[in-house]
């Protein structure tokens, strides 16, 4: 499968396809290259090394033995310790439990290894004195064991699993990815050369499931991988964590998990479920976080299997594949944020392509890697009609540099066709086709024309990179590339400490943080200056940036604010390695430039005018930039914050666009629960400023995701913030039926919090305006009903004599008295006057005066005329005593 396969794929992108060319990934030809068995079994060949070294020197057998067990063992310890500190998508380490299984595996495989080993020193044995078939027998036997060495410490990793809970449906997390398929694809194998780097993986290239081989690349951007369960099933030792549902509840939690997940990927098969599942994918708007993959199988089954997504996903302006040579190259299918269906292409459907299509996938949700533009094939066709750059391709990206000597070796060979500057252009190139032959350096330079005083600035650079200790065949070739395919971006830059460095960095950046959370802020900033100098003194740009981020926040504890923001603009305007490893820590630009901007936003004064659209300003930095970074969740996040500063800031129009902005990345990244987030959040800002309309519509759109995704965890909150808004159109527009409304929707929230015991507060807001929404719909008993339960949340706090109470009760009296039980409203007033004056509340003279108020409007509803006039001028009197005659008057 060759460069036919690309020209039919830029034929299909003219047509309106889309491709993304995993060949063409920075880490693809690192995976193809593990292909080769003597890298995949290093670690073997690593053991083997060390034992002929052994055996060499004349030292006994039993020490290359005892070597390599501490090897295993500590090596593959402290190689998981290493595994968790590198992920962030974890926060406690899955052996934190397990450590004595870990270990038990451990020397388990270590001792399975070392009889390998021990059988091949007798086979050496047996070559120097005994039979040689004997010794060949023994030789066959050490890599059966070898092969099979990992086994028990599968089953021990197994059981470590199975002690681990599995988080579906609800308990489902941002960090965890579904996979989905059909059972009959359990027993699905791949050939994986590297089916695993943790330490249980084999040492020799394995045909793995293929369940297993997509699992176990997920490490660092996923904390765990689950499935639905087949009932009756074992469990398998490897692969997703398995979660039991039955017949009736299975669709509903897979809904519930995919809502919740970072990603779903999901194994073509040829069942009928299959259907429901994109289906459902689509219906809920996370197929921008799905990966659709094509399994290991026949041409004819592949052909079924991608029939039945396309059909399942019912989409109609799709461009579809219908060469089944060019379906042989497509491992997997995804969709850009936008909802464009997109075909992962590859030399084929090997380990690699599989590995490569889930990490562009996962990469891009995180917002490290982005879809090829659209179209990129067909430019790519167009500027490799160039000799050269097929040759390129052929010797760099296929790994077959052969092919690509002899394209322009039968291209030297037609001398009359070339003019002198291409032949010179040419043979630059096959120098560099040689190189990537791995031909000897000497022969490689020769291959060159000969270099004189007018050597072209191509030739003179092809000589000099030769002649460097470590040459490289593509920085020979992209000197001679068309333009379009040389780099022309800056050069991305990586940093790394050494280990000495890194470990004085570690430990003075662990002090640091202490002394924070500690908010010794002296001690802090000391520790963090400390790790600025050392990052300096050995030109480590991106540590030294993150050091001086810590040395800003010190600053800021110290209330020294101006040298804070100053030093964190600083920071934002330096130009940093785009990450850095520093022995078991490892961080990006972006972390550095995250760090600033919360610098900047704490030390800002927000209290006045200028400090707060400084903030906002802040707040845009940082959205272009990871937007610019295609960190399009974070962005997303950056873009609601910035909608709530604007909304307090009573910039509407900004508020709208940045909020609107906010809601379409979360759609169409498939984030519905940070979508409804988002819609609460919007529509709490709208409440505060009266926008009571909006706040209403934003409400109603987060519960219609959360019923669809069954956020239960989200819809206390939406119906509360619903309910506030329906209240408060009530009160501004009055109208019957805004009052029927906002009686459903309080009762609503009631309903649901019912049991709570931290919607206490909560209660007592919305009691209050029940009372008030039923009073205005003259439903005066079902206010009565209402209030009451207002007076017993305040006799549970703050107490039966406060204030707020016994307004409470003289409320209800009156209600009481409007519904229509004038007897029973009387005999309320005049218990209630007598607990005010038996708990000495005369003190508070507003109280008496509204009991007599009440007092009188009920012996004037009963025709008592004298009583309550003589109630009026008591009140009137009790007034007057308190306040300017003024004030009494009015």
């Amino acid at each position: 499968m060759g460069t036919e396969i690309w020209e039919w794929f830029a034929r299909f992108e003219r047509v309106g396809g889309r491709v993304q060319d995993l060949e063409g990934l920075s880490w693809g030809q690192a995976l193809r290259t593990r292909t080769l068995v003597w890298l995949a079994a290093a670690q073997l060949i690593g053991f083997l090394t060390l034992t002929a070294a052994i055996r060499l020197v004349g030292w006994p057998w039993w020490i290359s033995l005892i070597a390599a067990l501490l090897l295993v063992v500590a090596g593959g310890y402290f190689g998981e310790v290493r595994v968790f500190l590198a992920d962030d998508t974890v926060t406690t380490w899955r052996y934190e439990g397990s450590k004595g299984l870990l270990l038990l595996g451990l020397l388990v495989k270590g001792v399975v290894l070392c009889a390998g080993l021990g059988l091949v020193w007798f086979a050496a044995d047996l070559l120097d004195s005994g039979p040689v078939l004997l010794a060949l027998a023994v030789g066959i036997v050490a890599a059966v064991v070898f092969d099979r060495c990992h086994i028990p410490a599968r089953w021990i990793e197994g059981v470590i699993r199975r002690r681990q809970s599995v988080r579906f449906a609800e308990d489902a997390t941002s960090e965890t990815i579904l996979y989905l398929r059909s059972f009959d694809d359990d027993t699905s194998v791949v050939f994986a050369p590297v089916a695993s780097t943790r330490w249980y993986g084999p040492v020799l290239p394995q045909r793995v499931r293929f369940e297993e081989l997509v699992e176990a690349w997920t490490f660092n951007e996923a904390a765990q991988v689950v499935a639905i369960g087949r009932p009756g099933e074992r469990s398998p030792s490897l692969g997703a964590g398995r979660s039991y549902w039955t017949d009736e509840t299975w669709q509903d939690a897979v809904r519930r998990t995919a809502a919740r997940c970072k990603a779903v990927i999901v194994v073509a098969g040829m069942t009928e479920g299959l259907g429901w599942e994109i289906y459902t994918l689509a219906e809920m708007g996370v197929l921008g976080k799905t990966l659709l993959l094509l399994p290991p199988v026949t041409s004819e089954n592949t052909e079924q299997r991608y029939r039945r997504i396309i059909a399942a996903s019912n989409r109609e302006h799709d461009a579809l594949v219908d060469d089944r040579l060019a379906l042989s190259a497509i491992p997997a299918m995804g969709y850009t944020a936008d909802g464009e269906l997109v075909h992962y292409v590859s030399f084929g459907r090997d380990w690699a392509a599989y590995v490569s299509a889930e990490t562009h996938l996962l990469r891009t949700l995180s917002g490290m890697q982005q879809f090829d533009d659209a179209g990129n094939l067909t430019r790519l066709e167009e500027i490799t009609e160039d000799s050269v750059a097929q040759a390129f391709m052929l010797s760099v990206r296929m790994g077959r540099p052969g092919d690509g000597r002899r394209l322009l070796d039968d291209l030297l060979a037609d001398g009359d066709a070339l003019t002198d500057a291409e032949r010179e252009r040419v043979a630059i190139a096959r120098a560099a086709a040689l190189l990537a032959e791995k031909k000897d350096a000497d022969l490689t330079r020769a291959a060159l024309p000969d270099r004189t005083a007018s050597a072209s600035p191509a030739l003179t650079a092809a000589y000099e990179a030769l002649g460097s200790s470590d040459p490289s065949a593509e920085a020979v070739f992209r000197l001679v590339l068309p333009v379009e395919l040389r780099e022309t971006d800056a050069p991305v830059r990586h940093e790394k400490a050494s280990t000495m460095v890194a470990a004085r960095l570690m430990k003075l950046w662990f002090a640091a943080s202490e002394m924070e959370d500690q908010e010794r802020y002296a001690n802090f900033l000391e520790k963090s200056q400390a790790a600025s100098d050392l990052a300096g003194a050995h030109g480590l740009e991106l540590a030294q940036a993150m050091s001086d981020v810590m040395v800003a926040g010190a600053l800021s504890g110290l209330a020294r604010s101006a040298e804070a923001e100053a030093l964190a603009r600083d920071v934002l305007s330096r130009e940093l390695p785009v990450d850095g490893s520093y022995a078991r820590k490892t961080f990006s630009r972006s972390d550095v430039s995250d760090g600033a901007d919360a610098v900047l936003l704490g030390v800002i004064d927000r209290s006045t005018g200028d400090g707060r659209r400084a903030c906002i300003r802040v707040l845009e930095a940082q959205y272009e930039r990871r937007r610019a970074e295609h960190r399009r969740g974070e962005a997303a996040e950056t873009a609601r914050d910035l909608a709530l500063w604007n909304v307090e800031e009573g910039t509407t129009a900004d508020a709208d666009r940045w909020g609107d902005l906010a809601l379409r990345e979360f759609a169409a990244l498939g984030n519905s629960a940070d979508h409804a987030q988002t819609l609460i959040t919007l529509a709490r800002a709208s409440l505060g400023t009266g926008d009571f309309g909006t706040a209403r519509a934003h409400a109603q759109s987060a519960q219609a995701l959360i019923d669809a995704n069954e956020f239960a965890e989200l819809r206390s909150d939406a119906l509360y913030v619903f309910a506030l808004a329906a209240d408060g159109i009530a009160v501004s527009e009055p109208d019957p039926a805004h009052d029927e409304v906002a009686v459903q929707a309080i009762r609503a929230v009631l309903a649901f919090d019912e049991g709570s015991a931290t919607t206490s507060s909560r209660e007592e807001v919305l009691t209050k305006s029940l009372v008030a929404r039923l009073e205005a719909l003259r439903r005066y008993e079902e206010a009565a009903d209402a209030q009451r339960r207002r007076i017993e949340l305040f006799h549970a706090r703050p107490g039966p004599d406060h204030p707020g109470t016994l307004f409470g009760r003289l409320r209800l009296a009156r209600l009481v008295r409007d519904g229509g039980d004038p007897v029973q409203a009387e005999a309320d007033v005049t218990r209630l006057a007598q607990d005010v004056e038996e708990a000495g509340m005369s003190r508070v003279p507003e109280l008496t005066e509204e009991i007599l108020l009440t007092k009188a409007r009920f012996a004037e509803t009963a025709g008592e005329i004298d009583a309550a006039v003589e109630l009026l001028d008591a009140r009137e009197a009790s007034v007057a005593a308190r306040a300017p005659a003024g004030d009494a008057l009015r």
